[in-house]
């Protein structure tokens, strides 16, 4: 169960050990946009924005999705990440049908096994994972380029750039998934008019000599800074 569970986090993750040896796609959109006929937005005023904002929120829904394809090999995982404002937290992982519910709660960790709660050793997700830790994660990233689709805007950058990929998923993983090496993709963050970020979303592909491996992985927020406390099943 520990391990299913442990695979999703590499899997979402999976991008940090890439590396950069070839030329992603454009970023689309432009260097700055000018809203409501004076105010001029860049990427970098919008995760300010965001930041000076929601800085210090703790809680939310995390919604993932990830599609991967390989040749005539699919692979999918769903997951849902939940954090509350008293530093608890519920993940639930659906890989390809084989679902894994696990808690973090008042210090402890448990998992759902054939409908029973049982204790085990803690992965300590929550750690720097509020809300806030999230949005802060971003302001590392350079070189995007901004758009405005309604009343939301979009930042798109380039997961070529190492530093954009070290910046948004961390360097830790690099030995774990150390055999790719080249790299296509873009990461897209699609904020609202009061600068919350609503959702992430990475789409590209990875190369390793002969093989290649094309990924789609949408992440979305939901109630932020409204969850309640987290609570184990009965």
């Amino acid at each position: 169960m520990k391990k299913l569970i442990y695979a999703c986090f590499l899997i979402v993750l999976f991008l940090a050990g890439c590396n950069d040896k070839t030329e992603a796609p454009p970023a689309t959109g432009k260097d700055s946009i000018t809203i409501e006929g004076e105010e001029e937005l860049t990427d970098q005023v919008v995760i300010k924005k965001s930041i000076e904002k929601y800085g210090d929120v703790h809680s939310y829904v995390l919604n993932t999705n990830i599609d991967i394809l390989e040749g005539d090999d699919s692979f999918s995982v769903k997951t849902i990440t939940t954090i509350d404002g008293n530093k608890n937290a519920k993940f639930e992982a659906d890989v390809d049908g084989d679902v894994s519910t696990y808690y973090e709660v008042d210090d402890k960790a448990y998992t759902v096994e054939n409908g029973e709660l049982k204790e085990t050793d803690t992965m300590n997700i929550v750690s720097n994972a509020t809300y806030g830790d999230i949005i802060k994660i971003t302001d590392d990233l350079n070189g995007g380029k901004i758009s405005q689709e309604d009343d939301k805007y979009k930042l798109t950058y380039d997961l070529a750039n190492e530093k954009n990929r070290e910046a948004y998923f961390g360097s830790n993983l690099a030995q774990e998934i150390g055999a790719f090496d080249a790299l296509e993709g873009n990461l897209i963050l699609t904020y609202s008019k009061e600068y919350l970020l609503i959702d992430a979303k990475v789409e590209g592909t990875v190369k390793s000599e002969d093989k290649t491996i094309e990924f789609v992985a949408t992440s979305k927020f939901q109630n932020v800074d409204s969850v309640d406390k987290i609570k184990l099943p009965e």
